[in-house]
């Protein structure tokens, strides 16, 4: 039995970049979870609001639109920087006696994509950073 943990509620920022260079630092994740079963790990990321915006010309709404067109199949990254969210994650990984086998980012966007990803950590000037890195389609 899987166990799914809330790792944010309310708005968040995150990077991502596509495999021709392009990126968006303009979308916003409304809630995060993460889900672990066994040895692997998935994070959940609901992008939908985006699409809601009032204003149809909010870069937020343009780049979720993009990705929602099928850009989303060219992700090669995906971002984040919130200490609320990294903080729950990191909790979730101490729950681990090993390092999870497998590591899933779904993003939630007219659908689930969901992808295999390779996590890296790293802290620049005090800045926590995770980063996604897009392996392939689950």
């Amino acid at each position: 039995m899987g166990y799914w943990m809330t790792a944010r509620k309310g708005d968040a920022g995150i990077h991502v970049s596509d495999c021709h260079g392009g990126f968006s630092n303009n979308l916003n994740v409304q809630n995060s979870r993460v889900f672990s079963e066994g040895p692997d790990i998935e994070i959940v990321m609901d992008l939908n609001g985006n699409l809601r915006s009032r204003s149809k010309q909010d870069n937020s709404y343009l780049d979720a639109r993009d990705l929602a067109s099928g850009g989303i199949d060219e992700l090669t990254l995906v971002q984040i920087s919130d200490d609320r969210f990294i903080d729950v994650l990191s909790t979730r990984l101490q729950g681990f006696r090993d390092r999870p086998r497998a590591w899933y980012l779904t993003l939630e966007l007219q659908g689930d994509h969901t992808f295999q990803v390779e996590p890296e950590f790293k802290t620049m000037h005090r800045l926590r950073i995770l980063n996604l890195h897009v392996v392939g389609p689950a």
